[in-house]
């Protein structure tokens, strides 16, 4: 037979008990009984029950106690009270804590049924409606979830356009920056090398042309009277020196910019030695800016591996910036260095009393171009090579400034250049055979690892952390493997880039289109992976030979 489900019965009086009891068993109910509210609620912590029928006066725990109780403890339990004693208030009172029938002894048989099934059903009906609830309140939150998940793709989606746009703008710098640099400075070079013997002649013909000017009088040269274009002259020339200057160092940090990963000579660098020859060099634009200099050169400093010349650069660099920030000659400028062993590192620093930086230019100093002097002749290229070329040294460029008040540039560089992991990137749309290879070299190889999953993403990567090596599916959405082999031919950012390419077509066209490009590495999908990471540890062992 089947049960309809599970009641309590709880009364003090145990012939009714016995009575309630075998009607409902006879209605093809479970039924269990308790004489008094706390045994009621024994019950109820051990069973589970769908419906409890309980007296409304019972000593110790009364009924109206009990339903209190169960509400706050088996919300679900569906009420229903049975008394001798039948007054409005009472009825009021059960009905306030849940009950859903009040039945007065004595009553039929078929009122009871009927009375239960109501129960029964209006168990289910709340059950049901739960869970719909339930339903619909994950179905709401899956799309709140994907509509955040979309918001955020399209987030990303829009940012990777943008890199890529940057990119591009970036390695087209490189490339233009590497065929003008020749032409503008072989011009340059002449006005350079002219201009002093100018100077010279102008020298050596003024006493001839003041002395014509004694006997004759005033005449005309180029154009204007010559007691005038004496003075005028010497003028004009150091105009021509400076400006012919300008240009020559516009050019060097051009280049500078465009390939930091040049002129890489490692050695042991007194970095005081480094900050005192950057003093000499900006001995006269300090002369200009300031009266009150000051150096405080930690004397035990030790050596750092890197490069001087590039090292001399960025102090150069935060000179020159930190005179041009000065309002005036009796505001300071100071430039120290200290060793930290605790961090294990030499910290430069350089202090101004000059106009600020704003929070909102802060975000951009070292970003390439961005100036604040653009008006002055600034190119916004030295903070951005400065940093570059400190990160070579493992190091880090940090500042803090209030506007009005000055700036503090920090230079930490650590006593040793450690060698970075070498960086690989994979890029393919497939994503279990890219995580695959990405896994092996990660675990077997102990490389960094990147992956891109389609053409714009390994644009982006490529371009800006420019890695050691490129694992490259040859078909992938939007473009194709030959499109970015030849884009990594035409910059020369990225002329050491290794590359293998995987394909399950090695005879392909495409395929050898990109061997007779120069990348002769390929790998056969269908091969085991150990093959794949012999074949990256002979090109990466080559590499360091």
């Amino acid at each position: 037979m089947k049960i309809k489900g599970r009641i309590l019965v709880t009364d003090d009086d145990p012939p009714v008990v016995a009575t309630l009891t075998g009607l409902v068993e006879r209605l093809s109910y479970l039924v269990f009984s308790a004489g008094s509210g706390e045994e009621a609620l024994e019950i109820l912590r051990s069973e589970k029950i769908d419906l409890l029928i309980t007296d409304i006066h019972m000593p110790g725990m009364g009924g109206i106690e009990l339903m209190k109780r169960v509400r706050e403890l088996y919300p679900d339990i569906q009420i229903m009270v049975i008394t001798g004693y039948g007054d409005l208030k009472t009825s009021v009172a059960a009905m306030q804590y849940g009950a859903f029938n009040y039945l007065q002894k004595p009553f039929r048989a078929e009122e009871l049924e009927i009375a239960l099934e109501q129960g029964m059903e209006k168990g289910r009906l709340l059950r049901d409606i739960a869970e719909k609830q339930y339903e619909l309140e994950a179905q709401n939150e899956r799309l709140r979830r994907e509509i955040r998940e979309r918001k955020k793709a399209e987030r990303e989606r829009d940012m990777q356009r943008r890199q890529l746009i940057q990119a591009d703008k970036l390695i087209s710098l490189g490339i233009l920056v590497t065929g003008i640099a020749h032409e503008i400075n072989n011009p340059n070079n002449f006005i350079m090398m002219n201009t002093p013997m100018l100077h010279k002649i102008w020298k050596s013909i003024l006493p001839v042309l003041d002395d014509y000017y004694e006997r004759k009088g005033d005449f005309d040269a180029g154009g204007g009277p010559y007691s005038e274009m004496r003075k005028n002259i010497p003028f004009l020339l150091n105009g021509i020196s400076e400006g012919s200057e300008r240009i020559r160092r516009i050019v060097q940090e051009l280049k500078e910019f465009a390939r930091t990963n040049t002129e890489n000579r490692i050695e042991k660098v007194d970095v005081n030695r480094a900050a005192v020859n950057a003093v000499r060099l900006s001995k006269n634009l300090l002369r200009k800016s300031t009266n009150r200099f000051i150096t405080d050169f930690d004397e035990n400093l030790p050596e750092i591996q890197g490069n001087f010349q590039k090292l001399e650069q960025v102090f150069i660099h935060l000179i020159r910036n930190a005179c041009q920030s000065l309002r005036n000659r009796e505001e300071s400028i100071r430039i120290s260095t200290t060793f930290c062993p605790k961090n294990g590192e030499i910290r430069v620093q350089v202090t101004d009393e000059g106009i600020g930086i704003s929070k909102k230019d802060m975000q951009r100093i070292t970003d390439p171009f961005f100036t604040t002097r653009r008006h002055a002749g600034g190119t916004g290229l030295g903070l951005s090579v400065s940093a570059s070329i400190v990160q070579e040294h493992g190091g880090k460029i940090s500042a803090e400034s209030s506007e009005g008040k000055g700036s503090v540039f920090t230079v930490s560089l650590p006593l040793e250049v450690r060698k970075p992991p070498v960086r690989i990137l994979v890029a393919g749309d497939e994503p279990l055979f890219r995580e695959l290879l990405a896994l092996s070299l990660r675990k077997k190889g102990g490389y960094k690892v990147q992956e891109a999953a389609d053409a714009a993403e390994t644009c982006i990567l490529l371009g800006r952390d420019q890695p050691d090596l490129l694992v490259l599916n040859i078909h992938m959405p939007e473009t194709d493997g030959v499109k970015i082999c030849r884009k990594i031919r035409e910059d020369e950012t990225l002329a050491d880039m290794k590359v293998i390419i995987s394909t399950e077509l090695p005879d392909s066209p495409e395929t050898q289109e990109i061997i007779r490009m120069g990348f002769p590495h390929i790998y056969f999908k269908k091969n085991h992976l150990r093959e794949f990471l012999q074949l990256v540890g002979e090109i990466l062992h080559k590499e360091e030979k």
